[in-house]
């Protein structure tokens, strides 16, 4: 397995698209709307993982992982890892698949892998997920509430996949995992090593392993839920208020029935919540900024003297390189003045310039970053300050 970031962006190249002919017409034509298949999507992919690799990974405690079985029709189990070596080693010939979660977070320089998919906003990646299943093997009918490229890293796998999303399904009671009860293949895709599929949030897909060399990379983009949303944004918009700040009822008319609930008290609350529901322009794109840089891990800084707690920002060489941690969200919105760059949450006035060049470039070298810090001269404390914030919590790190 390489360490070289070159090498594995050298490896797996750019998606060369066909049908659709470009990101710009997969995004109109087939994001979020139907299921899109690119033979030979990376011809230049070369699997940097074993199976045997893959399995090491699972019997790591911080590294997500699961193992899943279907000795019988219908009858599929879930284990979440880690596991151990004896309980990996003794697994049968057939019938059980292991998936690995959050790969990019974990593995130093598999975030290359996700740059061709970067035509889609940062903000909605999830992870990369990596299984391996020996032949026959399957997790079952399943739908899945993300975007996803299916993208085949070693051996075969049979996709078949039904072509619209289900409003109403409906799963195998009494099992571990979501299979789906009633599912209706309307295509069927073969997946050599390169080939990629794409299936839209919703739509039913099965997929069985051909060989024993079966491993499949899940690329997926989730979209925060709508209940999220409300809950984040209702949560920001109480950050300030103080238990003086109550409802208040002066002139109150005299009631008839003392447990009634009156019009004018329903209107009263309605004009509080129209009120705090209607924050202005700059104060919701703030809220969004936090909200949408906050489903990445590691949101938390870091406090603890970490490696770099005897490096100074200021002391590192021109020619130091500086690597952005893989599990940092980062975001920024232009505001009426400057701009506001989120990391992990953190909001940090900074120049556009700066916000647009950490956003972009997960790797740089010190010179260039410090020569944009200068070039934006009422901005430069600002930068500075943010790039001294990044580093002190390890989100910046010198590789």
């Amino acid at each position: 397995m390489s360490d070289d970031n070159d090498d594995i962006t050298t490896a797996i190249g750019s998606i060369q698209w066909s049908v659709p002919s470009s990101p710009k017409e997969f995004l109109a034509d087939y994001w979020q709307q139907k299921p899109c298949l690119l033979v030979n999507a990376f011809p230049q992919f070369q699997n940097p993982l074993s199976p045997d690799e893959l399995a090491g990974l699972a019997m790591e405690a911080d590294i997500p992982s699961r193992l899943i079985r279907s000795p019988r029709e219908a009858q599929w189990t879930l284990s979440h890892g880690p596991f151990s070596e004896e309980t990996l080693t003794s697994l049968p010939t057939s019938d059980w698949s292991i998936l690995i979660s959050d790969v990019e977070k974990h593995l130093d320089g598999f975030d290359a892998y996700l740059q061709p998919f970067r035509f889609i906003p940062d903000w909605r990646i999830d992870d990369l997920m990596i299984s391996y299943a020996p032949t026959g093997a399957s997790v079952g009918a399943h739908i899945d509430a993300y975007d996803v490229f299916l993208l085949q890293a070693q051996g075969q796998r049979e996709w078949r996949i039904e072509l619209e999303p289900q409003s109403n399904p409906t799963f195998i009671p009494a099992l571990d995992l979501k299979v789906l009860a009633d599912f209706k293949a309307e295509a069927t895709y073969v997946l050599s090593p390169g080939d990629m599929l794409y299936l839209p949030p919703g739509v039913a897909h099965h997929g069985v392993s051909l060989d024993n060399d079966c491993m499949t990379w899940s690329i997926g983009f989730r979209a925060p839920a709508i209940a999220d949303i409300v809950h984040e944004i209702s949560q920001q918009l109480t950050e300030h208020l103080t238990e003086s700040d109550r409802l208040g009822d002066a002139g109150r008319t005299l009631q008839a029935h003392p447990g009634e609930i009156t019009p004018a008290t329903i209107a009263a609350i309605r004009s509080v919540w129209n009120t705090m529901m209607h924050p202005d322009d700059q104060t919701f794109a703030v809220m969004v900024g936090k909200l949408l840089t906050q489903f990445g891990s590691d949101t938390e800084p870091n406090n603890a003297a970490g490696a770099q707690a005897s490096v100074q920002w200021h002391q590192l060489a021109p020619d130091d390189e500086l690597t952005r941690k893989s599990s940092v969200r980062l975001g920024f919105i232009e505001q009426t003045e400057g701009c506001t760059l989120f990391v992990n949450t953190l909001e940090f006035a900074v120049s556009r310039q700066l916000a647009e060049f950490l956003c972009d470039h997960r790797s740089f070298v010190y010179r260039d970053v410090i020569a944009i810090c200068g070039q934006t001269h009422d901005a430069a404390t600002d930068n500075q300050q943010c790039l001294q914030t990044l580093f002190d919590n390890e989100w910046l790190l010198v590789t």
